[in-house]
């Protein structure tokens, strides 16, 4: 079975971390990208043993992770720049 994952950097602690899109709540972390691979294939497959058959189904009913991209109006960007600069 394949999974997707979404590979961040973290500046503040210099980790890699990542998330499964398939798996709600599945997270791992790692100093490298080869560590954090390594580190979230065991947290998939603790998270496997605990489903069950119908969760299985679900998985197995997904046809396919899509990328797309939206253009972010201006005024969410304003938001946010606003939201960070408050102390």
């Amino acid at each position: 079975m394949e999974f997707h994952i979404v590979i961040y950097y973290d500046e503040e602690t210099k980790l890699y971390w990542g998330k499964v899109l398939e798996l709600e709540g599945v997270y791992s972390q790692g100093e490298s990208i080869e560590s954090l691979l390594k580190n979230i294939r065991e947290a998939i497959e603790l998270h496997l043993e605990t489903l069950s058959e119908e969760d299985f189904t679900e998985i197995e009913n997904i046809v396919k992770v899509c990328k797309v991209e939206v253009e972010i109006p201006k005024n969410i960007k304003d938001l946010k720049a606003v939201r960070l600069s408050s102390p």
